[in-house]
This record gives structure tokens, sequence and C-alpha cells, in this order.
């Protein structure tokens, strides 16, 4: 972890927006007190992912045989015997 006061992340903003993003832990301080956490957002979401996920989730060899609402109330059925 590194500290930096802000008077040093205005200067340095690009650079600590660098390290963040190389996954350090970046902490800007005000008066020697620790007050705000640089980190890097998470990644967004492409459309290789979807279409990854379309190909995990579709299987032709087994099909749902019921559908979301229909499952749920089995599941619930199930708890209350």
């Amino acid at each position: 972890m590194t500290i930096y006061s802000v008077a040093d992340a205005k200067t340095k903003l690009c650079e600590l927006i660098d390290r963040a993003l190389k996954g350090e832990r970046v902490v800007i301080s005000r008066d020697g007190v620790p007050v705000v956490q640089l980190t890097a957002s998470p990644r967004p979401v492409t459309e290789d992912d979807i279409a990854l996920l379309d190909r995990l989730c579709y299987r032709p060899d087994k099909p749902f045989k019921e559908d979301s609402a229909t499952l749920i109330s089995r599941m619930r059925d199930e708890d209350d015997v």
C-alpha cells in the first residue's frame, strides 16, 4: 500500500491511476489521515463474454424440462413436505 497526500495526488494522478490499474493499493490522505483509496474498475462485459455465456448455457442435449416459474414452485413445494 502506498499513501499519498492530496497535494501529491493532484500532481501524480496519472501515475496513481496506472498503479491502481496494475493492482497496487493507492491511498490518498488528508492531513495525514487516509480518506480515499483508488482501485481499478471491474472489467466491463464484452460481446465475447456474452457469446461465451450463450455457448455455456445452450445445451441441446439437455433441454430444460420446465420454465423457471414452474421450477421455483416445485422447489418451494418440496420444502413444505
